[in-house]
């Protein structure tokens, strides 16, 4: 349903769908990495590192939540070189 809506440019809707999915689904890192995208998308870069984050922590493997997090640095500015220097940009702004 996020997905769909979040398609359709409705990100405020896709973002609460995506809330309701978390009640019903905690451990399913796809639809944090997709509300994400949708707070990205809505500029709201801080709560989508946040819950980029939220992704990582349940599939630390998630290629795409990496570089999501590499693109939200890049519209924030920060120029990180390197995984290792991006990391640990990303662990300063954020703590779980």
């Amino acid at each position: 349903m996020g997905n769909a809506l979040q398609d359709k440019g409705n990100l405020e809707e896709a973002i609460e769908a995506y809330k309701k999915a978390h009640s019903l689904r905690p451990d399913y890192a796809e639809s944090y990495y997709n509300m994400g995208n949708a707070l990205k998308d809505k500029g709201k870069l801080k709560e989508a590192l946040d819950v980029f984050k939220k992704a990582l922590s349940i599939e630390p493997y998630n290629a795409e939540a990496y570089n999501s997090i590499g693109v939200v640095f890049k519209e924030q500015g920060n120029q990180c070189w390197g995984i290792a220097s991006c990391m640990n940009d990303f662990n300063s702004v954020t703590h779980y």
